[in-house]
């Protein structure tokens, strides 16, 4: 079960992870930034089917000691799609 103790436990055993996270279990502070198209200013592009380009914006923001990945691509589905994330994070707030 992933509840926040085994979490907790897996990470102070030393293992690192990525699990999905869902939009409306987190905190509105943290929700209303992910939901902002414009906070998404990285982009990701690769070759998708019949070698078309495709390009995912994502944005990351740290909550909990955790960092959230969050990405968006109007071509999944024809609007927003969620993808969430948590990585331990280093000192100094970038993904271990």
């Amino acid at each position: 079960m992933l509840s926040k103790n085994n979490l907790h436990i897996t990470t102070d055993k030393g293992y690192e992870f990525i699990i999905g996270e869902r939009l409306k279990s987190l905190p509105r502070a943290i929700q209303t930034p992910l939901l902002t198209l414009s906070n998404y200013s990285h982009e990701w592009i690769y070759k998708g089917t019949g070698d078309e380009p495709v390009t995912i914006k994502y944005t990351t923001l740290t909550h909990e000691g955790k960092t959230i990945i969050a990405t968006y691509s109007e071509s999944r589905t024809g609007g927003i799609c969620m993808a969430l994330s948590s990585l331990p994070v280093r000192s100094g707030g970038h993904i271990k």
